[in-house]
């Protein structure tokens, strides 16, 4: 995440895993970093994208993105004490179009990104 004085990210998670975006529909969700985080406002949420393909009938595709970065602006508010949650929404198959070519897909991701701020009874 990015803080508002727009210089410092701070990490959330360090380590690569791998998520089947077709696969987390329809009101499902996968937690894809969790931790302590500064109190504060923040300005942007920013994915690194790493390989990506398309399955289809057994078969996988390349898929190519719009660049290696996802960079998600926004204005959130991380408040002491309690527990904020971040939910990211890919819009699914509406970014995804075959290539001329037919050889490969191509992605514009249609995201959206809500926050639930509770009460965090651990700390």
């Amino acid at each position: 995440m990015q803080g508002e004085d727009g210089e410092v990210w701070l990490p959330i998670r360090s380590d690569a895993i791998e998520v089947d975006l077709l696969s987390v529909k329809d009101g499902d969700s996968r937690t894809i970093a969790r931790g302590p985080m500064p109190e504060g406002d923040f300005s942007a949420l920013r994915l690194h994208l790493g390989d990506a393909f398309v399955e289809e009938g057994g078969h996988k595709s390349a898929l190519e993105l719009p660049g290696d970065v996802l960079l998600i602006e926004g204005d959130y508010e991380l408040i002491e004490r309690e527990r904020t949650t971040l939910t990211v929404a890919f819009g699914g198959l509406r970014g995804l179009s075959q290539t001329a070519d037919g050889e490969a897909w191509e992605m514009d991701p249609h995201v959206t990104v809500s926050a639930e701020t509770t009460a965090d009874d651990g700390l």
